[in-house]
């Protein structure tokens, strides 16, 4: 059962009876990757749209699904895995009409809006009840309330949903991803946050980041709440400015979660290695990229998931290239 409750907002629920009732047979699905623009000597950027926990917000995402500018700027969605009961239908739609620069993110914090520092003894519950949804739905990384989490609720997330990837907080926190001990997960905050109107001044931030932090591959996470924007011109408008730049580039969420989590980032080298070994790569090459892998492998087991991912990285930029150098010449 479910009940949703809206109060002081303009957008409205209705016909959620209706919705309901329409079965559809869908899951989300990871956008494309190209995986030569891995692990570079650049800032990454990509755009995060907050509130995807409000089913209302679901519903009248419409209005800036059908914006001309979708598909043009790589943004993460947030979006309710309740909508694979609720509304299905919906959840059909975005799922069959996404770009290649559309991803889809749990909203806060997985099958429902909780924090969990407030409530932690119901952390295994829920995140029972939000594991089950997130199968069912085909989400792989999600949205964590509570800025300041303790030790365990982070790496709990990561090993019984088996995302991919975990954004914390709601606002813009001036910091950078990172990772606890126990997990490759990595945990992404907001680094600046961005309105309507603001692509001058979000982009002198973008700037002076890349100036002030000399740390190479950098990522940045620019939050944007839907509340503040009409449509996403804006995004466009900032995500042109970052494509003229030669420090920065932009890239979909799910490449640039690649490059931060190791196992996944490992996992998809050896996949495209295999591949490679039935091609015309060259012997150099396939050893090349096996020592990344194998260095890569050594980091993991021993933590150090940035210095693991650097080479994972590696791996899939030789590989990736290397495919496409023989595609060309088929």
């Amino acid at each position: 059962k479910f009940v949703v409750v809206v109060t002081g907002n303009p957008y409205l629920v209705s016909n959620l009876t209706v919705w309901s009732g329409i079965r559809a047979e869908v899951k989300f699905k990871l956008p494309p990757i190209d995986f030569s623009k891995l692990g570079l000597d650049k800032v990454y950027v990509t755009f995060y749209m907050n509130d995807g926990d409000n089913v209302q917000w679901n519903i009248m995402m419409r209005d800036f699904w059908e914006d001309p500018y979708r598909g043009k700027v790589p943004v993460a969605w947030t979006i309710s895995p309740f909508l694979v009961d609720l509304a299905p239908l919906v959840m059909k739609y975005y799922v069959e009409t996404m770009s290649e620069l559309d991803a889809f993110v749990s909203g806060p914090s997985g099958a429902g809006y909780w924090y969990p520092n407030v409530n932690p003894e119901y952390t295994d519950e829920f995140l029972g009840l939000t594991n089950e949804y997130f199968k069912r739905s085909g989400l792989m990384f999600t949205e964590v309330l509570g800025e300041f989490l303790d030790g365990e609720t982070l790496p709990k997330y990561a090993k019984e949903l088996r995302v991919l990837a975990i954004k914390i907080g709601y606002r813009g926190m001036d910091t950078f991803p990172y990772y606890t001990s126990e997990s490759p997960v990595p945990i992404i905050p907001g680094t600046i946050e961005f309105s309507e109107g603001e692509e001058r001044k979000a982009y002198n931030w973008l700037r002076a980041i890349a100036t002030v932090y000399k740390r190479r591959p950098l990522h940045v996470l620019v939050i944007c709440v839907p509340w503040e924007f009409k449509s996403l011109k804006s995004l466009r408008l900032l995500a042109d400015m970052i494509s003229s730049d030669k420090e920065l580039m932009l890239v979909n969420f799910h490449e640039f979660v690649i490059m931060l989590n190791p196992e996944y980032g490992t996992k998809l080298a050896e996949e495209l290695l295999k591949r490679a070994k039935g091609t015309g790569v060259s012997k150099r090459t396939l050893l090349e990229a096996e020592d990344c892998l194998r260095v890569a492998k050594k980091y993991c087991e021993e933590g150090r998931w940035r210095e693991a991912s650097l080479e994972a990285n590696k791996a899939l930029r030789i590989l990736a290239s290397s495919l496409k150098l023989i595609s060309k010449e088929d």
